[in-house]
């Protein structure tokens, strides 16, 4: 039997967030060895995560209508980001 990471409903909840792909995109960056040199590898990623990153400051923060989704988004970004100084990793 596999051992699954998240309950079922969690997992239901990930797959309809339209920046699932994005983060995912961002925590292989996040994770990636030499990212500086090896940047045009992985180009696919950071243009998906540039593409969602860019799209959820408009929706969050642009239009008329907030999105919880693109607040939710950034959010994760900014503390993934933080935790990175935080803990005396370069980015």
């Amino acid at each position: 039997m596999e051992e699954q990471l998240l309950p079922k409903f969690q997992e239901a909840q990930h797959q309809q967030n339209p920046y699932a792909k994005a983060e995912q995109a961002f925590t292989e960056l996040l994770i990636a060895e030499d990212l500086d040199r090896n940047l045009p590898q992985h180009s696919l990623k950071v243009e998906i995560f540039e593409q969602a990153l860019s799209s959820a400051l408009v929706k969050a923060y642009g239009a008329e209508e907030s999105s919880e989704a693109a607040h939710q988004f950034i959010q994760r970004v900014l503390y993934r980001i933080n935790r990175l100084h935080l803990f005396g990793m370069t980015i």
